[in-house]
């Protein structure tokens, strides 16, 4: 599969149709856990590549989107600790004006 990545094409390994997060996700027994880590990862995934949501909760089009982003995002050569830092300031930002 290729994807565009600022000005090239990159060929991403894809894994049979159950992408990245699901794959995750299924290591976990207990529906509560998937869910609070699928919330997280999509909220990441939507923080690193500005994409608000359309709606109050996430649709199965912008899941699906997401998925091809988590594949896009390890072929970027990305500052992972970086973006993760930058990520919890901006919940810590929100959270705390919610106070």
């Amino acid at each position: 599969m290729w994807y565009k990545s600022r000005n090239s094409y990159k060929v991403v390994n894809q894994l049979p149709r159950m992408a990245r997060i699901a794959s995750f996700l299924k290591q976990y027994s207990k529906s509560s856990t998937r869910s609070s880590y699928q919330c997280g990862v999509l909220a990441f995934l939507s923080f690193i590549y500005d994409l608000p949501r359309e709606g109050k909760r996430i649709s199965d089009k912008e899941k699906a989107q997401r998925e091809i982003l988590a594949d896009q995002y390890f072929v970027e050569g990305r500052d992972y600790e970086k973006d993760l830092i930058n990520f919890s300031n901006r919940r810590s930002q929100a959270f705390a004006g919610k106070r």
